[in-house]
């Protein structure tokens, strides 16, 4: 055994706590994300954190815990009840963690923890925008108030370069793309829904929010049926509640089947034969990636997040929000599509996700940190 040099101790550094903050422990594309940052910050010797005041669904946690990362749930009461009270309750909450720099995978959330961080022992706390740019109404003081965060803020992170572009501080603003981490392609087949063998199949994954343009999807599906008979339209998203009486009317209609929510659902997309998503706005849509991955024909909502995201060849297949008769037209278009075309553009789609949505990306919040 070699002797060790007199008078030198190696000092080991302890690894930089982060605390990635989401809304609620669930499956979908923003806690994904998140987990796929906290995996990246571990491999980059960070000690991530992943935080939520809502627990919702135990399964995520589990696959955080398989993962081996750090999680808790944040006591934090309702900005509601009282302003001072909540703002206090996330700065005692950060103190607990400990974490030098905070990154929060929620608009709401980003506001409220930029506005607050200074008073907290935390170093660094990012405004995150995981949508598409776009602020809900507020009043004056909503509005002053939200600008004081985003000027408190160490930076604004955005995924999309469409939604940055909004940014009411270009100078400190950063575009980090989505990673997308693909999946085992021999996805187990799908066995909890009776599909003839012959059945043609859409798929739409998307939660039933203000964001996502089911209506339009909806209504004009007794219109797709009429022109493809064989055709059943297969939904995943969150569970169907009573605070949607319209999307509860509308997708009671023959050959539809709304699934709730699914932790894996990459064997749905392999059977799909048309995906789709129509929306009103997105940051990076995660699950368009997903289509992406595996050659699926796309027909989504014509906004720049999708036209930033896919392939030029597939822009034809893009439907007005406002149209439902190029919406049934897109999708008349994508199912007729003949194989070879198909195959063409999923591609190039394929080539843009290989070349702009890697693990890459995520150097320049490696970079953002040990600044």
């Amino acid at each position: 055994m070699e002797a060790c040099e007199v008078g030198k101790v190696e000092i080991v550094e302890p690894m930089k706590k982060v605390l990635i903050v989401i809304a609620r422990f669930e499956f979908g594309g923003i806690p994904t994300q998140a987990l796929l940052w906290a995996k990246y910050l571990f491999a980059q010797d960070f000690h991530p954190v992943i935080a939520a005041p809502e627990l919702k669904d135990t399964r995520y946690c589990e696959m955080l815990v398989d993962a081996g990362i750090e999680f808790t749930v944040l006591n934090v009461g309702s900005s509601r009840s009282g302003q001072i009270t909540y703002f206090r309750d996330i700065v005692r909450e950060i103190n607990r963690i400990g974490p030098f720099a905070i990154l929060p995978f929620n608009r709401i959330l980003s506001y409220n923890f930029c506005l607050v961080w200074r008073i907290s022992k935390a170093s660094k706390c990012y405004f995150m925008e995981r949508g598409s740019g776009e602020d809900t109404p507020t009043s004056i003081l909503g509005r002053l108030t939200r600008r004081l965060a985003l000027a408190s803020a160490s930076g604004l992170i955005y995924n999309s370069a469409s939604a940055a572009a909004k940014s009411l501080f270009p100078n400190k603003t950063f575009v980090i793309k989505n990673k997308f981490n693909a999946p085992d392609r021999s996805s187990a087949p799908i066995e909890d829904i009776n599909l003839p063998k012959d059945a043609l199949m859409l798929l739409h994954i998307a939660n039933f929010s203000t964001g996502k343009n089911y209506p339009l999807l909806l209504r004009n599906w007794r219109r797709i049926r009429e022109k493809f008979p064989s055709a059943f339209l297969v939904i995943i998203g969150a569970e169907l509640t009573n605070k949607k009486p319209e999307i509860a009317r509308l997708i009671d209609q023959p050959q539809i089947i709304h699934l709730g929510i699914k932790k894996n659902v990459f064997a749905y997309v392999k059977r799909a034969d048309v995906c789709l998503l129509a929306s009103f706005g997105e940051g990076c849509p995660n699950v368009i990636l997903e289509y992406i991955h595996f050659g699926k024909r796309i027909c989504a909502s014509d906004i720049p997040p999708m036209r930033e995201v896919l392939a030029p060849e597939n822009y034809e297949f893009l439907f007005n929000n406002t149209s439902d008769d190029e919406f049934v037209r897109r999708v008349e278009a994508a199912i007729m599509l003949d194989t070879t075309s198909a195959s063409l553009i999923a591609t190039a789609n394929r080539a843009k996700l290989e070349r702009e949505y890697t693990e890459r990306n995520y150097s320049k919040i490696i970079q953002l940190l040990n600044d």
